[in-house]
């Protein structure tokens, strides 16, 4: 339809809202009708009066709220012989329509209005429809582009110029190859289609004008095809020589961005490698360090493991001599008496200057035990030490016999062993007193209280106040 309109001056196509409801092209004589608003009665009049080929065109006062025709009288018209129906206005039965083969309907819209039929109309008069021009006999051209009307007396004209243009289109839109086939093709139709000449069916007659055309189209032909090799040709050539000075570019910018990537590569692994040779002697130093400090931290901790071993030993050892220091108690006790006496016969024969030479330790009772600190801490008294048995293991315990207790020891048995004497020597300041022993004798009383009770409060009490406590009983 474009290169028809086109050679119409594309002045002669009907309003766009005119549409295709039915697939399928047009191309015949206008069979004109003209009804009033809404009214088909000359339309049904028209079904007994077409000729096979005819395009009914049909003018009806623009309805668009009543249809004008359905698919009852489509498929009538298609019996005639109709080729195709154009209505300005609304049909009915659109979806039926559009199945019906070999008779394109174009409408402007659809409504479910049927007609009337009251009259009156105009069969095969000029009439105007979607803004052209139409008079019985002109030529209707119609596809799903639009329709054209064409004036019958220019309809031969208009047809040899649009198939000129689309000739001269297909041409150009052809191959050189392409051409050169139809000429030959049209040269075997016009020798098959030439007249004999004398009745001799080797001879005929050409149209030497024609002929000389159709040579010139083909030598024509056969210089593009020339020409298209050449530039096919040199084109190919031309494309290799981009493609390769192209590959030589990829391939020159790849060695490039290869020898950059080897180059990061490398300071990067250098960069790597420095930085974990960092990380490793940084490894290495604060390894060095810990072990100092854990051997730092075991040598102490083997100091005070020792301190507490020789501290052990020594409690074990007085643990064991706790019997003897009970007997040299004893021993104490006996003469304190001695001398409590002796001191009574100084006092009665007025010996002051003896009194004041001689060391005379200060008045104290006996050694008296509380019961009730042993039944409130829960120790065992001193017998009870006694008479429980003995360990199934001793411990080794070395006891010094060259010490001075034992030299002290042994004097004051052999003292005992000797009669009385009215005079009383004092004490040797080297033997330990009297306080030293009860105080080491509480000492080991204590940590052996805090060993067969773990689960007792601990009290950090000095040596004389647990002895007071012991012999003199705890103060209220």
């Amino acid at each position: 339809m474009a290169t028809l309109d086109d050679s119409m001056n594309r002045m002669s196509a009907m309003d766009s809202g005119i549409h295709a409801y039915s697939k399928g092209k047009l191309a015949g004589p206008a069979f004109t009708i003209k009804v009033p608003y809404g009214d088909n009665l000359m339309l049904h009049k028209s079904v007994d009066m077409i000729k096979p080929g005819d395009i009914l065109v049909i003018q009806c006062e623009n309805s668009l709220n009543r249809a004008i025709f359905g698919s009852l009288l489509v498929n009538n018209l298609k019996e005639k012989g109709a080729r195709g129906i154009i209505v300005d206005g609304a049909i009915r039965d659109s979806e039926e329509i559009s199945q019906i083969e070999g008779i394109p309907v174009y409408a402007r819209c659809t409504s479910p209005n049927g007609p009337w039929k009251n009259g009156p109309g105009e069969i095969n008069t000029t009439i105007a429809v979607g803004g052209q021009i139409v008079r019985p006999g002109d030529i209707v051209c119609a596809d799903q582009d639009g329709i054209v009307v064409v004036p019958q007396e220019y309809a031969e004209e208009i047809a040899a110029e649009t198939k000129e243009k689309e000739e001269g289109e297909t041409k150009e839109s052809m191959s050189p190859q392409d051409k050169v086939e139809r000429v030959l093709k049209e040269i075997h139709v016009t020798f098959s289609r030439s007249e004999m000449m004398d009745g001799h069916p080797d001879k005929v007659i050409i149209d030497r004008k024609k002929f000389l055309g159709l040579l010139d189209r083909l030598n024509q032909g056969i210089y593009d095809m020339m020409d298209q090799y050449e530039q096919t040709r040199q084109s190919r050539n031309n494309a290799e020589r981009a493609f390769r000075k192209k590959g030589d570019e990829i391939i020159e910018a790849a060695n490039a961005n290869a020898e950059d990537v080897y180059a990061a590569s490398v300071i990067y692994t250098a960069d790597m490698i420095g930085a974990i040779r960092d990380l490793m002697d940084q490894t290495n130093d604060s390894m060095n360090d810990l072990f100092m400090q854990f051997k730092k931290d075991l040598r102490e901790q083997k100091d005070k493991l020792q301190s507490h071993e020789n501290e052990l030993q020594g409690q074990l050892a007085d643990l064991a001599d706790t019997k003897k220091y009970l007997s040299v108690i004893d021993d104490i006790n006996r003469q304190r008496a001695r001398k409590n006496r002796d001191l009574e016969a100084e006092k009665e024969a007025g010996v002051q200057y003896a009194r004041n030479m001689m060391y005379i330790p200060p008045s104290e009772p006996d050694i008296k035990v509380n019961e009730q600190y042993f039944e409130n801490s829960g120790t065992k008294r001193p017998e009870d030490i006694l008479s429980d048995g003995a360990p199934a293991e001793k411990p080794d315990i070395k006891i010094n016999t060259d010490a001075a207790y034992f030299k002290w020891k042994a004097s004051q048995e052999a003292q005992q062993a000797e009669p009385e004497t009215e005079t009383q020597e004092h004490p040797n300041p080297e033997f330990p007193d009297e306080a030293s022993i009860r105080r080491a004798v509480l000492e080991d009383e204590f940590a052996q209280e805090q060993e067969q009770h773990p689960h007792r409060k601990k009290e950090k009490r000095d040596a004389s106040s647990i002895l007071k406590d012991l012999i003199f009983g705890k103060e209220e």
